[in-house]
């Protein structure tokens, strides 16, 4: 009786040896799946970051392109011209202000729709006088490569490429404006007061 006992031990005790590395194997094999699953997503999202930094710099790349060809076009040409003649001795918001005055004008419905037709109103059609004075009178030639006609540049191509600097308007939607020394009768109420020049809607 107790061989026969031993021997239905000895069965059972190989029983659980081989069950036991049966799921050892079993378990080994799920680790090594879950490890090649961990490294596959780590690839993925390797190759994700890698795309995303191309796409990036592609975007970047075609912004830089716009931006180049629009410091070469007649519109910023026309507003640089206006922000350097009628702020070319205010600060860099000042300039701004100009620049949005332009805008607002050509985005208005009430001015011509074009850049250069807003900045050069009366002087080239039958309007009587001129919106900016300089394009009627005998303004002093450009001085090309100054600090100020290249910052009027930039400022220019800045706003017609809707880059992100240029998005708040602080003459608040001003369609005028005027220097502070004189007191037009069409003033009303401003909008803002930046370096010398007073905005109105």
């Amino acid at each position: 009786a107790f061989k026969k006992y031993s021997i239905i031990f000895c069965f059972l005790a190989a029983l659980s040896v081989g069950a036991n590395v049966a799921m050892s194997v079993k378990m080994s094999a799920v680790a090594a799946e879950h490890q090649a699953t961990t490294e596959r997503l780590i690839e993925i999202s390797e190759q994700l970051q890698v795309k995303t930094e191309e796409n990036k710099k592609l975007s970047d790349k075609i912004e830089k392109r716009k931006i180049a060809a629009l410091a070469m076009s007649s519109e910023v040409e026309c507003l640089a011209r206006n922000i350097y003649y009628e702020a070319g001795g205010e600060s860099t918001m000042g300039k701004h202000a100009v620049a949005h005055v332009t805008m607002n004008r050509v985005k208005s419905g009430k001015f011509p729709s074009k850049v250069c037709d807003v900045v050069y109103q009366g002087a080239y059609d039958n309007t009587p006088g001129c919106q900016f004075s300089w394009a009627c009178g005998k303004a002093k030639a450009i001085a090309v490569g100054s600090r100020t006609w290249e910052e009027s540049k930039r400022i220019a191509t800045l706003m017609l490429s809707g880059a992100a600097e240029t998005a708040h308007d602080v003459t608040k939607g001003a369609l005028y404006f005027h220097a502070v020394y004189v007191s037009p009768g069409w003033a009303k109420q401003p909008t803002a007061r930046i370096d010398n020049h007073v905005f109105y809607r």
